[in-house]
């Protein structure tokens, strides 16, 4: 299993099919004028399995947790799902992590998203997939009064 991508969202939505449609993409940068600051984001992990370890109806467990600067987790989430039956057996199984998460943000600084796949096969062997994303807590940019230009 692998992790092909993941990016931070303001959030999610469906569209008329009910496939996934994405608000705000790549919001990575939280502007807070005092805290604490309060905030939700969306989370988008995609993993594929190459090596066709996943099967149909095995279980699965995801995990979402949030550090700040100083290393505290300051949000976690967890769960399991089952894998559904491939449509297209001859393509790789991707398996989409969708998650929103709101976070009392204490400090300024970097934050780290770790996004976590587990999967125990028919032997008891642990595949572990986990990937992080970097998001930024910022005071504004101090402006001041405009500069006449000669």
């Amino acid at each position: 299993m692998k992790l092909e991508w993941a990016f931070l969202a303001e959030g999610f939505g469906r569209d008329s099919r009910q496939a996934i449609t994405v608000i705000g993409i790549n919001q990575n940068v939280q502007i807070a004028d005092s805290l604490p600051a309060i905030t939700k984001r969306g989370v988008f992990a995609h993993i594929t399995d190459e090596e066709g370890l996943l099967k149909e109806n095995d279980t699965v467990s995801l995990s979402l947790e949030v550090r700040s600067p100083e290393g505290r987790v300051i949000s976690a989430q967890t769960g399991e799902a089952s894998v559904a039956p491939a449509p297209w057996p001859d393509i790789p199984l991707g398996i989409d992590v969708v998650a929103e998460i709101v976070m009392r943000l204490h400090e300024f600084g970097r934050y780290s998203i770790t996004v976590r796949l587990a999967h125990v096969d028919a032997d008891g062997k642990t595949e572990t997939v986990d990937g992080a994303i970097s998001f930024h807590v910022r005071q504004p940019i101090p402006t001041g009064p405009p500069v006449a230009i000669s």
